[in-house]
């Protein structure tokens, strides 16, 4: 079998665990836990009109800008210095 829009498929090479990796891999957990949504039906449930998936789809949202202006600076920082 192959993938309908590629050649192949892509196996990452890298086998490493770093802090970041796992941090995240927490945190994505956690909000899918405690919201109780799947990042990708919690976006399709906005058409529900449930008040719990707007909760949720608006804290994801803020969690992924605090991510890319808060966490992804001191990140490459850090890399940059190494």
């Amino acid at each position: 079998s192959k993938p309908m829009l590629g050649e192949r498929f892509q196996i990452p090479s890298r086998k490493d665990l770093d802090r970041s990796l796992i941090f995240g891999a927490l945190l994505f957990g956690m909000g899918w836990g405690l919201g109780g949504y799947c990042p990708g039906p919690a976006i399709t449930s906005l058409g529900s009109g449930s008040v719990n998936a707007v909760l949720f789809v608006v804290a994801m949202g803020i969690g992924m800008l605090l991510a890319d202006r808060v966490i992804s600076p001191i990140l490459t920082h850090k890399a940059l210095k190494n």
